[in-house]
């Protein structure tokens, strides 16, 4: 029985993260010029917005001189569309170089998150140019079970002789309803569903007070976890969770 009552609990979670309400923030995009001089690193704490679960980012190093720098890539996306598919974009046009420049660059970051440092991502070697997608499922560069998040480059030019410049782009997306956790409309939302699918199953399940069970299962998961950690758990550690939770519950 108990595995039934955690599939519907579980698929209805799924459900409601699945729904995203959110946008590209175009009004959060930052972009930087940097110049380094020949085995110069750089440092750019880059703060994130509330609500953050997806970012795209573009690094592209140029010679000082004799180089046209390009209108921004990101900018360029959005005035094409509003809300562009920049996990395609960063797939299509991985470490594809603008021309053949000599300018050479390699970086790290580290995802900062309520004063936490993860090691979130490295380049694949020297690089020129990057365009890269990350979401909420790297919990080390975006972990939106807390607060406050960064991301920390820092860049290093691999070039031995002359000066680059760096030309960096941002853009974050937006969730609109992730720092609202459990929000009434998402308990109230669980709730009645939740009772719904245990009512239909019920002839198996055979819980008296659908009810009084579905409040007290609720209850008890909203207050050991925000909905964003929930949702992160892995599958074994929520059914786990909830199977506990449920005998509990039935008492």
């Amino acid at each position: 029985m108990k595995s039934i009552f955690t599939l519907l609990f579980i698929t209805l979670i799924n459900f409601v993260f699945s729904q995203e309400n959110g946008r590209w923030d175009s009004f959060s995009v930052q972009e930087k010029r940097i110049t380094l001089d020949a085995g110069q690193s750089h440092n750019l704490s880059i703060t994130l917005p509330k609500g953050t679960t997806k970012v795209f980012y573009t690094v592209r190093a140029m010679k000082l001189y004799g180089e046209k720098e390009e209108l921004s890539i990101i900018s360029k996306e959005l005035s094409k569309n509003p809300t562009p598919n920049f996990a395609a974009i960063a797939t299509q046009s991985a470490n594809i170089a603008i021309g053949m420049s000599d300018a050479k660059i390699s970086y790290s970051i580290i995802g900062q998150s309520d004063n936490n440092n993860y090691n979130c991502y490295q380049s694949r070697g020297i690089v020129t140019n990057e365009r890269v997608y990350i979401d909420y499922t790297n919990k080390n560069c975006l972990d939106i079970s807390g607060s406050n998040l960064k991301l920390n480059f820092n860049f290093k030019s691999e070039n031995k002789f002359f000066g680059l410049r760096l030309i960096f782009e941002i853009i974050p997306f937006v969730d609109n309803d992730l720092k609202r956790g459990w929000s009434q409309n998402i308990k109230n939302f669980l709730y009645e569903n939740f009772v719904k699918l245990i009512k239909e199953s019920n002839n198996e399940l055979k819980i008296n007070n659908v009810e009084k069970f579905a409040g007290c299962l609720l209850s008890r998961v909203m207050e050991a976890y925000t909905f964003t950690e929930f949702q992160l758990l892995a599958d074994y550690e929520r059914k786990q969770y909830v199977d506990n939770m449920a005998k509990l519950c039935e008492n």
